[in-house]
């Protein structure tokens, strides 16, 4: 078994990351009627409030994502600091290491990949249930390839074959950023 198989196993909250809808007014909505966009979102329910700083600050601070955070100084040499994590959560910056923030609203926000050819975004939401709790969606928009002969938009080779593993993995980020609350 690969290690990260054994954390998987044994992390709370994992079974109850679902596919989910994403709610109304949600910033990724406006993707999923665009020609070869690929959108995906995953929803767990938390017993208590938990506010999108919050859920952020737990999202980037998640085992998982600092295995992540490693790769891309390693391998892209982007380093990150915990400054520059509290200057994206306190709005004093609109960068995180490869991610720029398109639009934050009060219960949620939409970043995009940025250098080379990446052609992705990473949508988080809290949102407040009746009972008190919170229900934290995590999803993403792989956006197409330009087409250059005037055939529809498509995904690239390389993103649909990775399409399970990034379904995988979106669950596990969710799932450990849950975890701490």
């Amino acid at each position: 078994a690969w290690p990260i198989e054994s954390h998987v196993r044994n992390m709370e909250r994992f079974d109850r990351v679902r596919v989910a809808d994403p709610p109304e007014l949600s910033l990724i909505i406006p993707y999923e009627s665009m020609p070869g966009f690929y959108i995906d979102c995953f929803a767990v329910d938390l017993p208590t409030h938990c506010s999108l700083e919050a859920f952020l600050k737990a999202f980037y601070t998640s085992w998982i994502f600092r295995l992540e955070r490693l790769i891309l100084r390693l391998a892209l040499r982007v380093p990150t600091s915990s400054d520059d994590l509290s200057a994206m959560l306190s709005g004093a910056s609109d960068k995180f290491a490869v991610w720029i923030i398109e639009e934050r609203q009060a219960d949620q926000m939409i970043a995009k990949a940025v250098g080379g050819s990446n052609r992705t975004r990473s949508w988080f939401r809290g949102l407040s249930r009746d009972d008190g709790g919170t229900r934290l969606f995590f999803g993403s928009v792989l956006e197409p390839e330009p087409s250059l002969d005037g055939a529809p938009p498509r995904l690239g080779l390389m993103f649909r074959a990775g399409i399970g593993a990034h379904r995988l993995y979106a669950r596990v980020l969710l799932a450990a950023a849950a975890r701490k609350f």
